[in-house]
């Protein structure tokens, strides 16, 4: 099984924005890390980020 890179770009450049929201993810610091036990998650409005 594989995946033709083209394809995946036009999938993240026409997705709807239901679809689209979900791809914009943030990486959490370590505690929050051990806190929530994920990794990274899906960014929303008002959320706080650090750049």
């Amino acid at each position: 099984m594989g995946y033709q890179p083209r394809k995946q770009r036009k999938f993240r450049a026409s997705a709807p924005l239901h679809i689209r929201q979900k791809m914009v993810a943030a990486t959490l610091s370590k505690d929050l890390r051990k806190e929530l036990g994920r990794r990274s998650i899906p960014v929303r409005r008002g959320d706080k980020v650090r750049i």
